[in-house]
């Protein structure tokens, strides 16, 4: 095989330099950066969203009475619907992920 006239082709021996040439380097990727900006927002605005709900979740219990009056028992339940918050959120990322 005359390796001569394809330019293309590298022989491989004991003084092939292990990176390649200047001449031969490959195109840069472009960074998605769009796409990382849209989900660096995400990941900073949903953490609050999610977390708004605690100074106001005792307040909501003790009106709807679902405790009865029993003041000790509204640390139960809100805790129990903050719970319950992630746990619907864990069962439905993917299926929104999906969507996409």
């Amino acid at each position: 095989m005359d390796t001569t006239s394809n330019s293309h082709e590298i022989i491989a021996s004991e003084i092939t330099p292990l990176i390649p040439a200047k001449g031969s380097k490959k195109p840069k990727t472009p960074l998605p950066k769009l796409q990382i900006g849209i989900l660096i927002t995400l990941q900073i605005v949903e953490p609050m969203a999610s977390t708004s709900i605690f100074p106001y979740i005792n307040q909501l219990i003790r009106e709807l009475d679902i405790t009865g009056g029993d003041d000790a028992a509204v640390g139960y339940y809100a805790g129990l619907i903050e719970s319950l918050f992630f746990v619907g959120q864990t069962l439905t990322v993917l299926r929104w992920a999906r969507t996409v």
